[in-house]
């Protein structure tokens, strides 16, 4: 592997980091307000789109969803604690 090509493959990795922390970062924005009851239907609604879209974890909107999914758990977390 030369130095150019890991130069590349580590700019890349870096890009989707950052891509998928602005996805967690928007993610918990949208649910902060949300009651328990719309993370449990959330998370419930967020998994039937997943399975009958299909979607291969790599593609953008399965990520969305999955950053989404992460958010209304902690969220659900949080509101349980209370």
């Amino acid at each position: 592997m030369t130095e150019t090509t890991l130069r590349d493959d580590v700019a890349e990795a870096a890009r989707i980091v950052s891509a998928q922390e602005v996805l967690r970062i928007n993610a918990k924005a949208k649910v902060a307000r949300y009651t328990l009851h719309q993370c449990i239907h959330g998370i419930a609604d967020a998994h039937d789109t997943l399975q009958v879209g299909q979607y291969e974890y790599s593609h953008p909107y399965a990520q969305k969803l999955w950053a989404e999914i992460d958010a209304m758990r902690d969220r659900q977390r949080f509101l349980a604690k209370c």
